[in-house]
């Protein structure tokens, strides 16, 4: 995942390989969840249950703790060794994006460019019809049909 700010104001977090999870717990219970090895501590889930986490590595593990009237009632960890991480791709420049610095873009290049690069570069090139809303997919092909056109 890349660009999202939902979680965080801080950039560092905004990429990266999440995973969410639901726990549920028993009536006038309180689950708390924590990636053990993680940046953060424990954090009270909300009552929808609901846990997304950053994963940085297959060595760390979520652990949750059920918790009734103060008292634990329930510790469960989950490792992560069987989870494939992916890596990050390296993300490019508008400017190193065009290769022959014509001002043009082929698909490969624009495929190579951030959803929010490619919003900001069919913004530029005055590509109409083209929102947040868009699919990477959709923007490119608009930005495609933009230079024939």
């Amino acid at each position: 995942m890349t660009g999202y700010t939902g979680f965080s104001g801080d950039v560092n977090l905004q990429s990266g390989n999440y995973i969410a999870i639901h726990a549920e717990a028993d009536e006038g219970a309180t689950i708390s969840a924590e990636v053990v090895g993680g940046q953060f501590g424990p954090v009270i889930l909300d009552s929808d249950g609901i846990l997304v986490a950053r994963i940085e590595s297959t060595s760390q593990s979520l652990k949750f703790t059920g918790m009734k009237a103060g008292k634990v009632t329930t510790v469960k960890t989950f490792g992560l060794a069987d989870l494939t991480l992916t890596p990050e791709t390296e993300t490019v420049t508008l400017a190193e994006a065009d290769a022959n610095e014509d001002g043009t873009y082929s698909e490969e290049e624009l495929k190579a460019l951030t959803k929010a690069q490619l919003l900001e570069l069919a913004e530029t090139l005055n590509v109409t019809g083209v929102t947040s809303s868009n699919t990477k997919a959709q923007i490119i092909a608009a930005i495609l049909a933009a230079q024939e056109g």
